[in-house]
């Protein structure tokens, strides 16, 4: 009875023993023998720190942020100076787009290459150049056009018209005119023609005449002062 208590008790340590071991090879031999490992042992010390790697590509731009505030005098000061000079910059590469044809009174400059058309082609001329049709608020004005004019030997075209009126004569900028400078009885639709533009002659005198007839075109830009 006590031989079998004892065979019990080695049965039941074997049994334990094979429960916490693992069966590993033992490559090195052309033989694959199997042996008891036992239990996994802790972690090694950390290596060593490895190269650093290459630089990314860079991220796609950011949103534009928000207008800045300009508030104090200094600042207004500035952007009024950058305002008279954008303003110079844009006549003078005007200027330089014409020739011969030129003429300043004031605040405006009168600009023209010696073409000639009729009146929605003049005015379509001086748009899209980023002016207006040649029109007088002065006899100083009017003097600067009518030199054109004698640079070139033509009669030329103002922008001042009676197209949305008749008989009330209006700027490009369509404000019922306060200077005049008419030729003697003119206006005055001559044989009983509809002339509703005007010319500027040579003289320095206006005088009506019928839109589609061919004169100098002369543009007119602000200029603004600093």
């Amino acid at each position: 009875m006590k031989a079998l208590r004892v065979f019990g008790v080695l049965l039941l340590h074997v049994a334990l023993v094979m429960s916490s071991t693992q069966i590993c090879q033992d490559v090195e031999k052309s033989g694959c023998s199997i042996i008891t490992c036992g239990a996994p042992g802790k972690d090694g010390e950390k290596g060593e720190k490895g190269e650093r790697g290459i630089i990314g590509l860079p991220g796609f731009p950011g949103h534009p942020g928000p207008p800045g505030d300009c508030k104090d005098s200094v600042c207004e000061d500035l952007q009024s100076k950058l305002k008279a000079l954008e303003g110079q910059l844009k006549a003078q590469q005007t200027e330089s787009f014409f020739f011969k044809g030129r003429a300043r009174s004031s605040d405006k400059i009168f600009l023209s290459d010696g073409d000639q058309g009729n009146f929605n082609e003049a005015k379509a001329r001086c748009t899209n150049a980023g002016g207006q049709m040649a029109s007088p608020r002065n006899s100083d004005e009017n003097k600067a056009i009518l030199s054109i004019n004698k640079q070139y030997g033509f009669v030329s075209y103002l922008g001042i018209n009676e197209l949305e009126t008749p008989g009330i004569y209006r700027d490009p900028s369509n404000e019922v005119i306060s200077y005049t400078n008419w030729k003697e009885n003119e206006p005055n639709n001559y044989q009983g023609i509809q002339e509703n533009c005007v010319e500027l002659q040579n003289t320095g005198k206006w005088n009506d005449i019928v839109c589609e007839a061919k004169r100098l075109i002369i543009c007119e830009f602000f200029i603004s002062r600093g």
